[in-house]
């Protein structure tokens, strides 16, 4: 330690150029930490700006997010409309499925038992037929026996009368 009670050293040239270098580097220094508060300020732009790009960001996410929420319920009503509608189309389909078929097999059984019934009409219509000829035979054989009694009892009456 040095005793400054007294005058001070003597400063050498050396020692002043030294000085004199520390002080033009100092002021070198000082001048860089003037440029540092617009540095800051440059700094605080750049953070308040990216700040507000992260807020429009998260605000543009957010909104996103809610557009497809609404679209995903859209979607989800339409899938259950859409699953209604095959559902009642299936129904409709089973519907015309089954009803084709009872009517087909109503058509084929009617078909049938028409069928059965000319067949039937048919027969009788030939059996009556045979009854007809025969009462027409017996009819023809009624009217020659009855012509036949006719003619008889008419040449008795004639015989008669000529007696």
């Amino acid at each position: 330690m040095a005793d400054y009670t007294t005058d001070p050293p003597v400063a050498s040239a050396g020692s002043l150029m030294l000085l004199s270098d520390k002080m033009t580097d100092m002021c070198q220094k000082i001048d860089k930490l003037g440029d540092i508060p617009q540095k800051l300020d440059r700094l605080d732009m750049t953070i308040t700006q990216l700040s507000k790009d992260h807020q429009q960001t998260r605000a543009d996410l957010l909104q996103t997010q809610t557009n497809f929420q609404s679209e995903l319920e859209k979607i989800q009503r339409d899938v259950g409309e859409l699953k209604t509608s095959k559902t009642r189309i299936d129904t409709l389909g089973e519907w015309f499925k089954w009803g084709g078929i009872a009517l087909v097999s109503g058509i084929v059984g009617s078909w049938y038992t028409l069928s059965n019934d000319v067949r039937d009409t048919q027969s009788k219509t030939a059996n009556n037929d045979q009854r007809i000829m025969i009462i027409e035979k017996q009819g023809d054989q009624t009217s020659r026996i009855l012509d036949e009694i006719r003619n008889k009892l008419y040449e008795r009456n004639y015989m008669s009368d000529t007696k």
